[in-house]
Order: C-alpha cells, then structure tokens, then sequence
C-alpha cells in the first residue's frame, strides 16, 4: 500500500535556500522590530501561474555586494510559476518619500533616527540583492490603516 506525501502538492522552487533563508531574516526580524507591542507578524506565501515575472512595486538594488562576487544570477524559465512571500505587521507606517530609497544601503524608516541599538539600515538592500540575484522582485506596500507588508516573489524554475 502507498502512502500519498503530505507534501505531494507542495510546489518546490529552484533556488538557493541559504540566500532565501538571509531574505527571511532580515524581514522577519524587521517586522517584529517594528511591530506594535502585542500585535501580530505574518508570513504568507501564495503560488501565481504566470508566463512574465510578477510586476508589484520593483525596487532594484543599485550596487554588488561581496555576497555576490562569485554569484552567477538566476534566471526565471521561460514558463513558470511565481512564490510571493511577504511579512506583515502594523507598525508604524513607511512614508511615501522613504519608500523609493528602504532598499538602498545605510536606509531605514525611521528617517535617519539614530537610536541607542538602532539599525544600520542594510538589512533590507541585502533583502533586495539577494532576490534580484535569485530572479525574483521585492517589494514594499505600506500605510498607517494597513500597517507595513514588505514582499518578495522568486520563480518556481530557473534557466540552467
């Protein structure tokens, strides 16, 4: 008699797990900084069938780290499908003019206040790096009513 996986509908992704396990870090570990106190942090993922890469709000890393000096970027396959993952919270929200720079290096939304154990503000372009590298596209969407949700989608296959 077989038995059926509990993970046979489980979509695998052709990627690199250490450099997705430094995305979901650095988010995570953002969202519960800036979470209010008692609230919730979520993490969500959901599976799109689309032949062109997802388009949110696509904000390019600008500079190569040494993360990536020996690292060949992926690129998605032709057809395949996109994961989004994305972390929420309801901190404080991001205002509009930090939006276009949180995934620069030595940026934060706390507006450039720096705090006793405050950030370097690198936590998010080594986010945005590290997707760009694997072929996926980061994101951020935030707002004082819907709180802050910071995402990311890489694709299910890659070209080899």
């Amino acid at each position: 008699m077989s038995r059926s996986s509990p993970f046979s509908n489980v979509k695998l992704v052709e990627t690199l797990p250490d450099r997705v396990r430094v995305v979901l870090d650095n988010l995570l570990s953002n969202a519960l900084k800036h979470a209010k106190e008692h609230s919730e942090v979520v993490l969500s993922a959901t599976l799109e069938t689309s032949d062109v890469p997802p388009d949110p709000w696509v904000l390019a890393p600008r500079q190569q780290s040494y993360l990536f000096r020996n690292f060949v970027p992926l690129e998605p396959a032709r057809s395949t499908d996109w994961v989004h993952i994305t972390v929420h919270n309801d901190g404080q929200a991001i205002r509009d003019e930090l939006k276009l720079e949180l995934f620069s290096e030595y940026r934060s939304g706390s507006a450039g206040r720096r705090e006793v154990g405050a950030s370097t503000g690198l936590g998010l372009s080594i986010v945005a790096m590290c997707v760009d590298r694997l072929g996926g596209r980061v994101w951020v969407d935030s707002s004082l009513k819907a709180g802050t949700e910071v995402g990311f989608s890489l694709p299910t296959r890659i070209h080899r």
